[in-house]
């Protein structure tokens, strides 16, 4: 917390467990109709949820492993419940979804 705010987060902030009235959200609503995110701000969005950036895409460090356990000939299914994700992301790897990424 920079020394020279005040904290306003959590309990602190003055909107803290109010909720907006049913006539408030209507006007935030239609003050939003009809807006579109202009193509340079699409393009943005874009770069920074693809490849490496995207929060979908295992690091590099975690399909090797899940490589390395499976060239060890563990099973997926196992694989995935020992790293806590989904069989379908040890598939991935397997059938070669990394290799343009990290060229695993």
């Amino acid at each position: 917390m920079i020394d020279n705010h005040a904290d306003f987060s959590g309990e602190n902030h003055p909107l803290f467990g109010k909720k907006a009235s049913d006539k408030t959200r209507q006007k935030q609503r239609e003050s939003h109709l009809g807006k579109r995110p202009s193509a340079e701000t699409i393009q943005k969005l874009v770069e920074s949820h693809s490849g490496i950036n995207n929060h979908n895409i295992l690091k590099e460090e975690k399909v090797q492993q899940i490589r390395d356990m499976l060239d060890m000939g563990i099973f997926g299914t196992k694989i995935a419940k020992e790293l806590n994700i989904e069989k379908h992301t040890v598939y991935k790897v397997k059938n070669g979804f990394y290799k343009d990424i990290y060229g695993i």
